[in-house]
């Protein structure tokens, strides 16, 4: 699947084939960078935004509505997927537990917001948290 830049809406709900890499997901996600509308599942984050290391997001330069279900992630690559989103309107969260791991902390200082939440923000909702020491990022 590569040309797929006149899907408007998408809703990801994958699961890795092993344990390797994230590289497949991200080329899907590269496919879809023309999408308005875009929801990624428990099972689609954690893969994405679980990964040690931060992530290189293509520029979804449409992308007005993100929803992310979150088991656990990876703080910088989310800051970093933001980054990538520079139209964005809409976000949210939804923390969901997950029984197999806790979550990851991996929070760092940024030295700056992502364009789009200083921008075009409209609505941003966290669903789920808790105010535990891993939630500080918010």
């Amino acid at each position: 699947m590569y040309n797929l830049h006149n899907v408007v809406e998408a809703n990801l709900d994958v699961f890795p084939h092993s344990l390797g890499s994230v590289t497949p997901l991200h080329n899907l996600l590269g496919a879809l960078s023309g999408t308005k509308h875009l929801v990624l599942s428990p099972s689609t984050t954690k893969w994405l935004l679980g990964e040690p290391h931060d992530l290189l997001f293509q520029e979804f330069r449409y992308l007005v509505h993100l929803e992310l279900n979150l088991p656990r992630f990876n703080y910088n690559s989310l800051i970093s997927l933001l980054q990538k989103c520079p139209m964005l309107q809409v976000l949210i969260i939804h923390h969901v537990e997950d029984v197999e791991q806790p979550p990851v902390l991996r929070w760092a200082p940024q030295r700056s917001v992502p364009s789009c939440l200083v921008s075009h923000i409209k609505f941003i909702q966290f669903q789920g948290f808790q105010g535990l020491q891993d939630e500080l990022f918010i």
